[in-house]
């Protein structure tokens, strides 16, 4: 008996660069999507940016945008992880249109990543364009608006909300 395809090859919307026990990385077209499951290694943290300025390339358009997902058990990064997560916001190549995280935790724990979130900003020279969203759909609507598309679409948010669920990030990301 064949087994079902999951979700987000079902969709045909998510593409999967990377994937270990600690994150995932997907793009759709110019956006990449991060999801951070446990400890952010600083050397994947490090590449991040760098995977941005390879989608712009890749996309043959000048911007990507980013959208860091925060699930449940995930360690906050080290000083070090920080450090390297702070190339996103310095955007020295000048591809981010915006970047945003995505920490469905309230109280103490939710304003803890939300802080860490806010001292990685501020290492960085280029503060606007990133944000902070406990809810995934009204971050991905965010991070989307106004980006110039390859397809020169708007970026089917509520579909990718759909294929997201396959690797069980709406399930703990407050959704309407």
């Amino acid at each position: 008996m064949q087994q079902p395809k999951p979700a987000y090859q079902l969709a045909g919307l998510l593409e999967v660069l990377r994937q270990d026990a600690d994150h995932v990385v997907l793009t759709h077209g110019n956006l990449i999507l991060l999801i951070w499951r446990g400890t952010p290694a600083p050397e994947a943290c490090a590449t991040v940016y760098d995977l941005s300025v390879d989608l712009a390339r890749k996309c043959g358009k000048s911007k990507v945008s980013a959208l860091s997902i925060i699930q449940p058990g995930a360690r906050a990064p080290t000083a070090e992880a920080r450090k390297a997560l702070a190339r996103l916001h310095d955007d020295p190549a000048g591809v981010v249109h915006r970047s945003a995280l995505v920490f469905p935790s309230e109280g103490f724990l939710g304003a803890t990543i939300r802080s860490i979130a806010l001292g990685i900003r501020q290492l960085a020279g280029r503060r606007q364009g990133h944000d902070v969203f406990q809810r995934l759909d009204k971050a991905l609507a965010w991070v989307t608006e106004g980006l110039e598309t390859p397809n020169c679409r708007p970026v089917p948010v509520a579909s990718l909300l759909q294929a997201l669920d396959g690797f069980e990030v709406s399930k703990h990301s407050k959704v309407a």
